[in-house]
């Protein structure tokens, strides 16, 4: 991939106008992309592929690498927003374990289920202003972080596969990706350590062992679909395999969240 300093785009939009052609241009790439791959996706066929001319494209980026970080860039900030949006929307109403219940309206929403959307969200502050239990079973936390991270890498899987298998990521980008991770697993902490997780030594380490072994799972489950095995069958298994890494004996007993 280009060197830094040629991965910027020319310059930024401020009118309207110019914010709907980079906007024309960032969609006609990813479609690009998916279909034509990294190697064969040139400005040329970007530019078809938005109606507009090569001396347009070239007004906003240098090349197709400065297209393909802004697209990465996005796409991991858009994944980063739906897991977290599903982890909260799901672990907020969840409680014992009871994933088949149905979600409580807002103002329904007991003093446990805010305890854990703060575990969630990571809001510290929230944490200690619930002295409250969080009744969660640490296979409910897979099971939802499972299933996020399954509808991330369903969301365009072909672009998914360029951004992150066919073309080098340039290295900010690579922190990037890395840097969200790092969060996750710190979501994933709050959480385990709000359920009596006392089999797992270190929830750090934990944290960061789930983490990146439902990544690596999920992923390859995505985007080279083994045959036959079915997606329920595939969360089952990475629930019960990782559940019986974290769960001690006793599941379901909970510690409180917050001080």
């Amino acid at each position: 991939m280009a060197g830094t300093k040629r991965l910027k785009p020319r310059k930024r939009p401020l009118q309207e106008r110019s914010k709907e052609t980079v906007e024309i241009v960032l969609k006609a790439a990813g479609q690009v992309f998916q279909r034509q791959g990294y190697a064969a996706g040139t400005t040329d066929r970007i530019a078809e592929r938005a109606g507009v001319s090569v001396g347009t494209l070239y007004q906003y980026f240098p090349n197709k690498d400065s297209i393909l970080a802004l697209l990465a860039e996005r796409h991991i900030d858009e994944g980063f927003k739906l897991v977290e949006a599903k982890l909260a929307e799901s672990l907020t109403w969840t409680t014992s374990g009871l994933t088949d219940a149905a979600p409580p309206s807002a103002s329904g929403t007991s003093v446990e289920e805010k305890a854990v959307s703060a575990s969630v969200s990571g809001n510290a502050t929230a944490q200690r202003a619930n002295h409250s239990v969080s009744v969660v079973s640490i296979e409910t936390i897979l099971r939802v972080f499972v299933e996020g991270l399954l509808a991330l890498h369903r969301h365009e899987p072909e672009l998914h596969r360029v951004l992150f298998e066919d073309a080098p990521l340039p290295p900010g980008l690579r922190r990037k990706l890395m840097k969200r991770q790092q969060v996750f697993a710190e979501r994933v902490e709050v959480l385990l350590s709000a359920v009596d997780a006392g089999k797992a030594r270190d929830l750090r380490l934990a944290s960061y062992m789930t983490v990146q072994t439902i990544e690596g799972l999920v992923h390859d489950f995505v985007l080279h679909p083994p045959a036959g095995i079915d997606e329920e069958d595939f969360v089952d298994e990475v629930v019960t395999m990782l559940g019986g890494y974290l769960s001690p004996p006793h599941v379901g007993i909970v510690r409180k969240v917050g001080v």
